[in-house]
């Protein structure tokens, strides 16, 4: 009976460390990277509210900037607009290169966007009647080292603004591993447990 109230307690303990790192770590993180987003898009948002007239030029800039372009396409999703975002950057590549941003910038992660964020090459990757696709980036901070990250998988079927769920990094410093062997590992580690 007592290891019974000990374990409870103890998980009980757990879930209440968790909520509070939750609360009062990651949440304002989030809060304050949504409100710089929001701002930088704000007079977008105001055009799109009113039905006014937007120029190709304003929406370009967001679009070509892998921390805006997510948002912006979201935005103009709320709207019905996404016509207004530009075509040389609604592609996959671009996409994946947008959400591995964001999973890097998230606070359990890399907790910044990287200073630099190059695509590398894409891997398909083929295992009995599966035929998925993986976008390999090398990413840089300040330190200019660069690392590997992946993200996919997209199939056949995928759509340029799918979120790829098996998006990830191990901070592989570049060099160290081969693309292909670090889309294997995320694809048996990350994608295929989720």
């Amino acid at each position: 009976m007592k290891l019974l109230v000990f374990s409870v307690l103890f998980l009980l303990i757990l879930w209440i460390l968790w909520h509070g790192y939750r609360r009062w770590y990651i949440n304002p993180k989030l809060e304050r990277h949504l409100d710089e987003s929001a701002a930088a898009l704000k007079p977008l948002e105001s055009k799109l509210k009113n039905w006014q007239k937007i120029a190709p030029r304003e929406v370009e800039p967001f679009a070509a900037d892998y921390r805006y372009r997510l948002h912006l396409y979201k935005l103009l999703s709320d709207y019905n607009r996404t016509g207004l975002f530009p075509s040389a950057w609604l592609t996959e590549k671009y996409f994946a290169q947008a959400y591995m941003a964001e999973w890097l910038h998230f606070p359990t992660e890399w907790n910044a966007y990287p200073e630099k964020l190059e695509h590398l090459t894409t891997v398909l990757l083929i295992q009995g009647e599966i035929r998925v696709r993986y976008h390999v980036f090398r990413f840089a901070g300040k330190d200019d080292k660069f690392y590997l990250g992946v993200a996919g998988p997209y199939t056949e079927d995928s759509i340029a603004t799918d979120h790829p769920y098996g998006t990830f990094s191990r901070f592989q410093e570049d060099g160290t591993v081969s693309p292909e062997e670090e889309v294997r590992w995320v694809h048996e580690h990350i994608t295929m447990k989720k």
